[in-house]
């Protein structure tokens, strides 16, 4: 653990804003303490502190920004529900190595609050670019263990479909299980808001006829060309199998607009009634 490195003040932290020294510490409070941990934030990445090393005590940060321990206490308690930082009883706060999955959710977060106003088309795009490259990866670097894993998956949809019940759950474990497959945490990342955003529309889609064998037929090139170690031919599968999914969409939403609502509005006002 590395405790020498030398803490430095950011400058901004010098300024103060219109009417704020007329202010009481408690009405700055807020104020203070949100500025306060975006620059402990800053002070983190300036000085290029790695997860383990120690910050100063409140007491030193508190003198350090010429703030009050309050002050500090509620900024330190904003980074560490944000993964930043660690709290330890009777020493400064830690610097924390931050989980993949605290990325994963903070974007998915993101985009179920954008859910009404995101557009889908910009969400493909963005899987696009992500899950071609994914495909070719997984080509190129997956196991005989990860091949057999998305086999497994396969069969499974192959059951469900048989038997007529929804598969969109298995179908979004099919993707993930492609991007585990790069040996590359950050695709998933990525990708898993991405998918998770979409599932309600991929429910909708796969309700539509034909679409779920479509799908199947799909997930079947994308897998072969993957166990064949083809890179080229994955990836050129799984840019079918988005367009694929992309005109699918398009069709269930020209469908529900004849009917007076969108797909996402209309599924989310199913589950409402």
């Amino acid at each position: 653990m590395n405790t020498s490195r030398k803490i430095q003040k950011p400058d901004i932290y010098s300024l103060q804003r219109p009417g704020e020294k007329d202010r009481t510490d408690q009405e700055r409070l807020p104020l203070l303490s949100d500025r306060l941990a975006n620059d402990i934030l800053d002070m983190i990445i300036a000085n290029n502190l790695a997860p383990g090393d120690r910050l100063p005590t409140e007491g030193a940060i508190g003198e350090l920004f010429q703030v009050s321990r309050g002050v500090v206490r509620e900024a330190v308690r904003s980074l560490a529900s944000r993964n930043i930082v660690e709290t330890r009883r009777g020493a400064g706060p830690v610097v924390a190595a931050v989980p993949a999955s605290a990325v994963s959710t903070s974007l998915s977060l993101y985009l179920r609050g954008r859910q009404i106003d995101l557009s889908y088309r910009n969400v493909h795009e963005a899987r696009v670019a992500i899950e071609v490259e994914v495909a070719q990866l997984a080509a190129q670097r997956a196991s005989h263990a990860a091949v057999g894993r998305m086999r497994d998956i396969f069969d499974e949809m192959e059951s469900v479909l048989k038997r007529g019940e929804d598969m969109s759950k298995l179908d979004l474990d099919f993707h993930y299980e492609i991007a585990n497959a790069t040996g590359n945490e950050v695709f998933n990342m990525m990708l898993e808001p991405l998918v998770n955003s979409l599932l309600l529309v991929r429910q909708t889609t796969l309700g539509l006829p034909n679409a779920p064998e479509s799908a199947h037929i799909a997930h079947r090139h994308i897998l072969e060309a993957i166990a064949a170690r083809d890179p080229k031919a994955a990836g050129a599968a799984m840019r079918r199998h988005l367009v694929e999914v992309l005109n699918f969409w398009t069709r269930s939403e020209e469908m529900h607009r004849a009917d007076g609502h969108s797909t996402i509005k209309g599924k989310a006002d199913e589950k409402q009634s």
